[in-house]
């Protein structure tokens, strides 16, 4: 393998690098990236139980392929979950 062959795979490795390094996103912005909840409340759960929360997105093949498994789990488990 020649100079200029290595030279240009190390450019076509590092290229992708770049790429993914000058995509600087701004920091979230309420009303436009994501909507406050009014009385939203901390993460706090009850002493000696366990809390299991569920997020999940109603356009989310995934979600809707987990959501029977989380069923089955849930049913399962015991008073204090």
């Amino acid at each position: 393998m020649n100079l200029l062959s290595r030279l240009s795979l190390l450019l076509l490795i590092l290229m992708p690098l770049a790429a993914c390094a000058a995509d600087k996103k701004a920091p979230p912005v309420e009303g436009e990236d994501y909507t406050l909840i009014d009385g939203g409340q901390p993460y706090a759960p009850l002493a000696g139980k366990v809390e299991v929360v569920e997020v999940f997105g109603y356009t989310c093949p995934h979600c809707a392929h987990f959501e029977p498994t989380l069923e089955a789990w849930a049913a399962k488990q015991r008073s204090y979950v």
